[in-house]
């Protein structure tokens, strides 16, 4: 069935439906068991490798209606994403939003993870993936709008995103 078993955003034990309607930035975690060759758009044909793929996105606004179409199997293919997504299994997604970081993991409910005071943009974040060691394998994947060199980032194993990592503490910045 893929990621989630009901496959909309449930507030029951999570974010608040405000918080999914404010400025926020997302993190998509998902898994091609196999190697494969899929088309990204006009990009053209890419060689992707198995292993774990994650994807950092935001939303000025309307972020669960994002996230949303994002775990939809049928869709139009409007971002580059939506190519990947059609052959990899989305199996995590982490929302970062001015109310806290949440992270819902298969058909598990969404976790608070800790409040927020800033938020990271999706280029903080996709700079921090590489950081970690993550590959680009399509360059300007879903960052035609910045100067980042892909928004996607390949890894052989889980990528194991340690939250506190986010976190930027005034020491940090000196």
């Amino acid at each position: 069935m893929g990621f989630f078993a009901k496959r909309t955003l449930s507030a029951a034990k999570g974010p608040t439906p405000d918080s999914f309607e404010k400025r926020a930035s997302y993190l998509l975690i998902a898994r091609l068991r196999k190697p494969a060759r899929i088309r990204i758009g006009a990009k053209g044909i890419f060689s992707f490798p198995a292993g774990w793929y994650v994807y950092a996105g935001s939303a000025q606004r309307g972020l669960r209606a994002r996230i949303e179409r994002h775990l939809r199997s049928k869709k139009k293919m409007r971002w580059h994403i939506d190519y990947l997504l059609r052959r990899a299994t989305l199996r995590e997604v982490l929302v970062l939003t001015d109310q806290g970081w949440w992270h819902r993991i298969s058909s598990c409910a969404w976790d608070r993870l800790k409040t927020c005071p800033t938020i990271p943009t999706e280029c903080e974040l996709a700079a921090f993936l590489l950081a970690r060691g993550g590959r680009i394998i399509v360059p300007r994947f879903g960052s035609s709008d910045c100067r980042c060199s892909s928004h996607l980032t390949h890894f052989r194993h889980h990528p194991g995103l340690e939250m506190g990592s986010f976190i930027r503490r005034p020491a940090d910045s000196e």
